[in-house]
């Protein structure tokens, strides 16, 4: 007897309509904002029914969660690039040499436009605000948990007050350049990746 052929599993096309969505939506985003997008407009965009994509996702807001999740997992993608250096020096140095990486991701004129998107709505919207800040929370454990197997101990504890400064504000210098950047789009990157590292020194090895 002939072994029965194993059906096709259906995750993967479903995997790849819910980046479909996501990725017009995100557009859409992008270009109409979030107010001035509507279900309709990214069904649209995406080439599929209002309820193909009511069978994914139930509201604008879950399509920004999963767009959360994705940034949150780019930059968990960038945090393992560094948990795999193996140059020379101690953490800042590791930091260093991600840095250009780092700088074109979140200067990158697609995400700016949509971040900004989202974090507007955030200030209005409580629910995606809830969203960005428990993405924020893992972000900042896990960046924390690398910087304390790397040695860096100055923000190896978000529990600590000191310790969630200093990672506060590595984030505030993020989250300024890329609001800096619709500014200043020609920003010099190689001095502000300099300067980024002469910050975090002073910052991350405080003097007694």
């Amino acid at each position: 007897m002939r072994p029965q052929k194993a059906e096709p599993r259906a995750e993967p096309k479903a995997d790849m309509r819910r980046r479909q969505v996501i990725d017009a939506a995100a557009e859409c985003f992008r270009r109409e904002g979030f107010h001035g997008t509507s279900i309709a407009r990214i069904s649209q965009a995406a080439g599929m029914s209002s309820g193909h994509i009511y069978h994914y996702f139930d509201s604008k807001e879950t399509i920004v969660e999963a767009i959360v999740k994705q940034e949150e997992g780019d930059f968990s993608e960038l945090m393992q690039l560094l948990a795999r250096d193996e140059g020379e020096g101690d953490f800042l140095d590791a930091m260093h040499r991600l840095m250009d990486e780092l700088l074109n991701r979140i200067l990158d004129p697609q995400r700016v436009a949509l971040m900004l998107e989202i974090a507007s709505e955030g200030a209005r919207n409580p629910r995606v605000a809830a969203m960005l800040q428990e993405s924020d929370r893992r972000l900042a454990q896990q960046f924390a948990t690398l910087a304390e197997a790397r040695g860096e101990t100055a923000i190896a504890d978000v529990d600590d007050p000191e310790s969630r400064v200093r990672l506060e504000i590595f984030a505030l210098l993020l989250s300024g350049l890329t609001l800096r950047s619709v500014y200043s789009p020609a920003i010099d990157r190689p001095r502000i990746a300099r300067s980024i590292k002469a910050v975090l020194t002073i910052l991350w090895r405080p003097t007694a």
